[in-house]
């Protein structure tokens, strides 16, 4: 399938990867996963490389907390 300009591909991102940027975000598991509207338990299972992460969950939530805007996935 070709890729689009509107639909790029996305690695998934590693245990360590996810792990970093929720400590860079200051957020405890809980805090995040409900945030981003997930069980915890998932959450705990892609930190330790049990379960692969969506990609898009990665990267919404790198994006949100590369601009600042991790407020607005709270009101979501």
């Amino acid at each position: 399938m070709p890729q689009t300009k509107f639909a790029p591909k996305v690695a998934s991102a590693s245990p360590e990867e996810i792990k970093a940027l929720r400590d860079q975000l200051n957020l405890s598991v809980l805090d995040v996963s409900k945030l981003l509207k997930v069980n915890a338990d998932n959450w705990e299972k892609w930190e330790s490389g049990s379960q692969k992460m969506p990609a898009p969950v990665f990267l919404l939530l790198k994006i949100a907390a590369k601009n600042g805007t991790l407020f607005i996935l709270s009101h979501y």
